[in-house]
């Protein structure tokens, strides 16, 4: 399947959410993003101040599994 992503050349994709909004993270990995155990400060422009964000990402054209189980991928 080609993809507009690698249309353009990339082969890895990048997104975070903030520690305190969980379903963010949810909604990540259901299309199909891992986890990278990294956290990162991000200016949050809704609370004014640097927060915490859980830092996801997806390697494409490889298949991808998740520690807590296999991925979902958004149709």
């Amino acid at each position: 399947m080609l993809t507009l992503a690698c249309i353009l050349g990339h082969r890895r994709i990048v997104a975070g959410h903030f520690i305190d909004n969980p379903a963010s993270g949810r909604v990540l990995r259901k299309a199909g993003l891992c986890p990278t155990g990294e956290i990162a400060a991000r200016f949050s422009r809704g609370r004014g101040e640097v927060v915490g964000s859980v830092i996801h990402a997806i390697e494409l054209g490889q298949s991808q599994e998740c520690d807590d189980g296999p991925v979902m991928r958004a149709a």
